[in-house]
């Protein structure tokens, strides 16, 4: 009966050499297995490396739009502080408009002042020579006073 044990033994032996061989054909895939994943770790670790630079890339992007954003908001501001400069300006520009004499007003103007010019020359011509007139008169009567032989006083 040694000797069907024995066979028995060497025959699960060789089962479990098998078995053995199989396992550490399994351990080696396994091994290969783990391997992959560690380099496929490596490459996501290295793909999440980049996502992180490119998150800070887009935060200083976000950061100098906020910039940006903040000046636009200060343009924006002296558009329309500039704007009601321009709507005050206007409404003043229509109230000169309003005073102010227009191109046949000022010719109306010019054309009475010119009428009055004129009249005032001609009354200053009639005023000279009304004093040469009297001048002239006021010779003849100190002539004839002298004639007369009367002192004129003045």
């Amino acid at each position: 009966m040694n000797q069907d044990f024995s066979e028995l033994i060497e025959y699960l032996n060789g089962k479990f050499n098998k078995i053995d061989k199989r396992f550490e054909q399994v351990d080696q895939r396994f091994g290969q297995v783990d391997q992959r994943f560690k380099q496929a770790d490596q490459r996501f670790e290295r793909i999440n490396q980049r996502f992180d630079q490119i998150d800070q890339r887009f935060e200083q992007m976000d950061q100098r739009f906020e910039r940006i954003d903040q000046r636009f908001n200060e343009e924006d501001q002296r558009f329309e502080r500039v704007t009601l400069r321009i709507i005050g300006l206007e409404e003043q520009v229509k109230v000169i408009k309003s005073a102010m004499v227009t191109k046949e007003d000022f010719n109306n103007l010019q054309t009475s002042v010119d009428a009055y010019a004129q009249k005032a020359d001609t009354y200053f011509q009639e005023m000279l020579m009304l004093a040469n007139k009297v001048d002239r008169h006021e010779k003849w009567l100190h002539q004839v006073a002298d004639k007369l032989g009367i002192k004129l006083e003045y």
